[in-house]
Formats: structure tokens, sequence, C-alpha cells
């Protein structure tokens, strides 16, 4: 049984936090490299920006270097960058550059962008005005906080029906405001009468897989809530996940401890997903009822 540990408790939303925004490409030579230092010049210290490559090049492309510099923007320092392990999972946005891959689990957008390398230099100017277009409208979306989901974190014992239903219902409900996953203390198989009542209401949670809660803290992703839908005891062995801005308990009975006939739980699971479904559909009334914070 893993240590005990308490969550975070400290007051405030997930928008009051630095965005980080992540550019990758292959080579990390050219377009992920003026993305980065175009979305620094833009935002400022309002966002933190890196960009990384699958298989890093040696140096940034030369007619890059020079096309920045027409700009006033001088990456001649910069050097192309692997893909650190973990790092990927804590950006708020993960953005490729036109390019697949490897390295990164999911990915938040893709800029069609031509690949600079062996380019003339007018070509690359067109490139680096294309990037430079991009960054500018994302740099104002963040600032305004209009592209910052907030991250919500459900958990429960075994990630197999409370806290599957409770991620499928707000992603469903708002998915504009937020943003859910889920995870367990103990894993197990997904309950089938999680999938069953979960269908009725048009909701598919069949491929659904059960995830470690604490596999998903030690890739050190921000959350800006988390909420257990189990007891109280089983809430207080979660560990304190870095950036928790807000702890909230929502206790929901365990369709696992339900008893009798196959068609008896079933109508008792009804109940308590219908639970589920109005405490967050509630909770998102309040919540996307107040004015978003700026990033």
């Amino acid at each position: 049984m893993p240590k005990a540990f308490f969550f975070g408790m400290a007051e405030g939303r997930m928008q009051s936090h630095k965005p980080f925004v992540l550019f990758v490409c292959r080579h990390n030579t050219g377009r992920s490299q003026m993305a980065e230092a175009y979305l620094r010049h833009f935002a400022g210290a309002a966002v933190e920006v890196a960009s990384a490559g699958s298989t890093p090049g040696e140096k940034i492309e030369p007619v890059v270097v020079l096309a920045m510099a027409e700009v006033g923007i001088d990456v001649s320092a910069a050097q192309p960058k692997l893909i650190e392990k973990g790092v990927a999972d804590r950006a708020d946005l993960v953005i490729t550059m036109g390019c697949d891959v490897h390295g990164v689990r999911r990915v938040d957008d893709d800029w069609d962008i031509p690949d600079p390398k062996g380019q003339s230099l007018s070509r690359v100017r067109e490139i680096r005005d294309m990037i430079k277009h991009k960054a500018r409208e994302l740099a104002s979306s963040l600032k305004q906080g209009t592209t910052m989901k907030r991250r919500v974190l459900f958990v429960c014992v075994r990630n197999a029906a409370r806290s599957q239903m409770a991620e499928a219902f707000l992603n469903s409900i708002c998915p504009d405001e937020f943003e859910a996953a889920s995870a367990g203390l103990e894993p197990g198989e997904l309950d089938p009468l999680a999938v069953e009542v979960m269908h009725e209401v048009g909701i598919d949670i069949s491929c659904n897989q059960t995830k470690s809660v604490f596999d998903l803290f030690k890739t050190g992703k921000l959350f800006a809530y988390v909420v257990t839908v189990c007891d109280e005891a089983s809430a207080e062995r979660c560990p304190i996940f870095p950036g928790v801005t807000k702890r909230l308990h929502w206790s929901f009975a365990d369709p696992a401890a339900l008893r009798g006939s196959w068609d008896e739980r079933l109508a008792q699971a009804r109940v308590i997903r219908d639970q589920i479904h109005d405490r967050i559909a509630v909770w998102c009334d309040t919540m996307c009822a107040r004015a978003p914070i700026s990033a």
C-alpha cells in the first residue's frame, strides 16, 4: 500500500498560474524555435514557453536565425533540445508544427507550417510571418484566459465507476470551461454497471482505461481542482499534486458494493449516476457563471 499523502489546500483558480506552452517539431531547428521566440515576444512574462524536438538537430538553421534577426528577435544562442520525459504532460498546451513527432502522448493543436530547412530566405520570411500571425493570436487568447481550460481530476479507489462517470459528465456538460480526467488509488477493471448506465444516457465509456493516481502524480501535471468521489478516509491517501489550487470532496456510494441481481444493482447504479450528474451540473452552473481570471 502506498504511503498516505494529502492533497494541497491552497485557495484560488488554475487560471491564476502562468500557462505553459510547448512547441514541438522533429528537429527543433526552425519552426518550433521561431514559435517559441514569437510567443515569448508577444506574451512576455505572462506565459511560460519552450520548444523541443523528437530528434533534435545540431543547431538552428542559419537562415532561420537571419530571418528572425530581421524582425529584431535574436535566436542565435538557442539550442535544439530533446523532448524531456514528463514535460509535455506538464504543458497546458502542446503544439506541433505540421509534422509527426515522437515523445508526446497528446497534442492540443497543430500549426501546419512548412519546414524552413533548405528553403530560400524569401520563403523562410513567409514561414516566419505565418508563425508570427499564429503566435500573436495565441498570446492574445492566453492573456485573456479564453483558451485555458481548467483541469479537473476526479479520484476514487479503483477508477472503475464513480470517477469515470464524473469525468465523462464534466467533459460532456462543460467542455469549454473544463478538461476532466480521472484516476484511482488502486486501479482495477472498469465496472460494467458504470458502462451500462452511462450508455443509457448516450455516453460511451466502454473503451476507457483505469489509471493510477500515483502514476499521474509523477508526471507533474497541474490541476485546478482535485475532486475525490470516494469516502473521506480513502481520499486522505492521495498524493499532493503540484499546483493544485482547490480540493473538493463529493462522496458517492460505490457501485462495486451494490448487492442483488444484475437488474437490482443496475437500478441502484442509475441512482448513483444521476447523483453524480446532478452534482456536476450544479457545480458547472456555479463555476461557469463566475468571471474568468486572466492568465
